[in-house]
């Protein structure tokens, strides 16, 4: 019988704080008189995705069932394609069909935007859809990653670092591929050393606390102003180990629920805020972002939950398209 394993709540905690990280940087449009919002997100955007990618590696790490041979290979990645590219295609074409309808797109743009969905994901009407493109092409090299790696990931994470320094192209995802992939491994080496890696968190927690908000803080005042990639690095323990603490918490189910469902969240949080924002200042003409953000935060992150569980759930097309 297949060992079934270990429930760590911590783990969807962080992951729901990272999502909420996510649903913030997407609030509010044409904000540039905004400069606390404006700059609360150029901060946020340093770390959120480093920090979603470490546990998007963590997960495909600790819940993977090795595969042994190429049939095995081939039924792994035709999961994968079936549950990542309906959505990212759906999803596109709808964000595609929004920015025809509301903003009006030339034909030479409408046809470069389709391009984009398949050829630049991070460029075009759902650029932001980018994570989930490049997380199945992530699906895809992972069991070829530990076929290969098996227990000795050093070499392989020496080669993440050395991407942080190549120049790389947006074709096909590729430059956010060779960016995010030191995440993707060192959430893989954390499931490797499980034990090791709960434990220095434990020991050193509040050190990685106070070390992360010294740079957030040096970071928002101009003093000090640190690459994505060491933000990055330091949210993550960081996080993790609030994380760890808040688990203790009855209420911090409430971040479980929706770290559980961060990838219908992350498909359509934009969408929902897009449209709520153009209802209050369109049709109610509601203007103070300040008034209305926490109602598309709100949106944002429950109402692509309640779609998901009240609507394509029980509409068995969409059900085989959103798995």
């Amino acid at each position: 019988m297949k060992k079934k394993i270990k429930h760590l709540k911590d783990v969807d905690v962080a992951i729901g704080i990272a999502i909420m990280l996510v649903v913030y940087g997407h609030l509010l449009f044409n904000v540039k008189d905004l400069d606390w919002f404006v700059n609360s997100r150029k901060l946020i955007y340093k770390f959120h995705m480093p920090l979603f990618m470490f546990f998007s590696g963590f997960l495909m790490s600790y819940t993977y069932k090795p595969v042994n041979n190429i049939q095995e290979y081939l039924i792994f990645i035709k999961k994968k394609i079936k549950k990542f590219l309906p959505p990212y295609v759906l999803f596109s074409l709808i964000f595609l069909t929004f920015d025809y309808l509301f903003y009006g797109l030339s034909i030479t743009e409408l046809k470069d935007t389709v391009i984009s969905i398949f050829v630049y994901p991070s460029e075009g009407s759902a650029g932001f859809l980018w994570y989930v493109y490049v997380l199945l092409e992530f699906y895809i090299v992972f069991p070829l990653i530990m076929m290969v790696a098996k227990k000795q990931f050093l070499p392989l994470l020496i080669f993440t670092i050395l991407l942080q320094f190549i120049d790389i192209p947006k074709l096909l995802g590729l430059y956010f591929f060779a960016f995010y992939f030191l995440f993707i491994v060192l959430g893989i080496m954390a499931t490797k050393h499980l034990e090791l890696y709960y434990k220095y968190l434990s020991k050193f927690g509040l050190i990685f606390v106070a070390l992360f908000v010294v740079i957030l803080i040096m970071s928002a005042v101009d003093y000090v102003q640190f690459p994505k990639t060491v933000m990055g690095l330091a949210s993550i323990p960081a996080i993790h180990y609030i994380s760890i603490k808040l688990a203790n918490y009855k209420w911090s189910n409430k971040l479980v629920y929706i770290g559980q469902h961060s990838f219908y969240i992350y498909l359509m949080n934009t969408l929902i805020m897009g449209a709520l924002f153009l209802f209050f200042t369109k049709v109610l003409k509601i203007n103070n972002l300040e008034l209305i953000s926490p109602v598309l935060m709100v949106a944002g992150t429950y109402i692509p939950i309640l779609i998901y569980r009240k609507i394509i759930r029980k509409i068995p097309i969409l059900n085989r398209i959103i798995l």
